[in-house]
């Protein structure tokens, strides 16, 4: 008989804050994890915008009165609604290398998915795609970048194991500042900053304008939206959605890193980059206080890798060039200020057009992060 016990939990701060510590049991001594800030997951989990589209249960798992594992079941509604499909979703999974443990974990998910008319469950979601989601499979002695997750690598087994298997693969790129680039893309990007300067068939190109930030966080929005309509899972933010990534985004972003492109005024095209703040947070430990601010403040200063998180640009600008321009302006503006890698994802296995390019700007392939699915029994 087993001896795990699985138990659903409220969503209260109390309980959550309790779900969230357990990772620190996963993690104690692993140097390349970097621990969340528990004020901004205990916000997240029991409030944020996710709510506004999902329904969630978290579980703990427990064996002789010890936490043992966690996973949060859920399932976006407004997903489902826009594909007509009944994916259910397991999430924020921590857990001991131990099958009875996963199973348990896994099996009471599936049921109360399966209660809410669920047909399969894809994972491991932190709630949203965009959110640090999938399973790494490699590259675990490595720092990862800010908004990519990291996980041990017997996790793999244990979804494996329970029946999941591979549904996407997204690659995490770097590229650092020794790559050469073809001298094709150097002329690519003068002719485009020439029709810029030249305001040729209405083109103009400027940096994001922090003085405006909603204005041009809602730029992001609509361009981003179209432009990664044919992604897999992908589907519109929401305005509460935005609401939050651009709350996030004004605390770490330097206006050189975040461009647009417009065509007689209408938004065609935007990339976006930030600092890597992940090395900053790491030392913080989860807490802000008493000292944690200071510490992150103080990491800031010795960033030297940049995340390239989203680019976009709608399908009649396409063609134009200037994906290859905010590349390469991208890595030069980085250059000069004194950052020496980029990190650039993620980018999903099919999406050809975006993967080639970054790899004739010689870019590589480091980290991959996989989604699993599987029907519900």
């Amino acid at each position: 008989m087993s001896n795990v016990t699985v138990v659903p939990i409220p969503n209260t701060k109390k309980e959550i804050k309790k779900f969230i510590k357990f990772a620190w049991e996963i993690y104690k001594g692993n140097p390349y994890w970097v621990p969340p800030l528990i004020i901004d997951q205990l916000e997240r989990i029991t409030k944020g915008p996710y709510h506004e589209v999902g329904l969630m249960q978290p579980y703990l798992a427990y064996r002789d009165g010890k936490i043992v594992g966690r996973v949060i079941a859920h399932y976006d509604r407004r997903h489902n609604e826009y594909f007509n499909v009944k994916h259910g979703r397991v999430g924020f999974f921590e857990c001991i290398n131990d099958r009875e443990v996963s199973r348990a974990l896994f099996s009471a998910a599936e049921k109360w998915l399966k209660d809410q008319g669920m047909l399969d469950v894809y994972g491991p979601y932190n709630f949203l795609m965009y959110d640090p989601s999938g399973l790494l499979l490699d590259d675990y002695d490595n720092v990862p970048a800010v908004e990519l997750g990291y996980n041990p690598p017997y996790y793999r087994e244990l979804f494996e194991d329970y029946g999941f298997e591979k549904n996407r693969d997204w690659y995490a790129y770097l590229f650092t500042k020794d790559n050469e680039l073809p001298s094709l893309f150097y002329k690519f990007h003068k002719q485009v900053e020439k029709k810029a300067a030249e305001h040729k068939d209405g083109l103009t190109i400027r940096n994001i304008d922090l003085k405006h930030y909603e204005r041009d966080r809602d730029y992001i929005k609509v361009i981003f939206n179209r432009a990664w309509e044919n992604n897999w899972g992908h589907y519109p933010f929401s305005d509460t959605q935005i609401e939050a990534f651009g709350k996030d985004l004004k605390q770490i972003a330097r206006e050189p890193l975040i461009m647009f492109a417009f065509y007689d005024e209408k938004p065609a095209a935007f990339i976006l980059s930030i600092p890597d703040a992940n090395y900053a947070i790491k030392r913080a430990n989860g807490r802000l206080l008493p000292f944690g601010i200071f510490k992150i403040l103080l990491g800031m200063r010795k960033i030297t890798r940049i995340k390239t998180m989203l680019m976009g640009v709608l399908p009649e600008y396409r063609r134009r060039g200037l994906d290859v321009y905010f590349y390469i302006e991208t890595i030069n503006r980085a250059i000069a200020m004194g950052y020496t890698e980029a990190d650039m994802s993620l980018i999903v296995e099919d999406n050809l057009d975006m993967r080639n390019a970054l790899e004739h700007l010689g870019a590589k392939i480091y980290k991959t992060y996989r989604f699993y699915s599987k029907p519900i029994a």
